[in-house]
């Protein structure tokens, strides 16, 4: 299943109550995962999973990209 899944993730305040944020991607990830009994993006390496999503939903918008402040990670993507 989802290794990422945390409440800060699923954006759960303390209090145990989901907030109005809801991260799309982590849900939508999560019930495929869970319907299916499959991982969505199985890989042992980050850059393995951002290569599987980028094959999936297609190239990185360059205004999206220009917001990826960690260089190491705009270089994998």
């Amino acid at each position: 299943i989802h290794r990422d899944l945390n409440p800060r993730n699923l954006c759960i305040d303390e209090d145990k109550k989901l907030t109005l944020i809801v991260d799309i991607w982590s849900m939508a990830t999560i019930l495929f995962e869970v319907i299916t009994g499959q991982v969505m993006f199985e890989g042992k390496r980050i850059s393995n999973s951002i290569k599987q999503q980028i094959d999936y939903c297609g190239p990185v918008d360059q205004r999206v990209l220009d917001k990826v402040k960690t260089l190491h990670l705009r270089t994998q993507i």
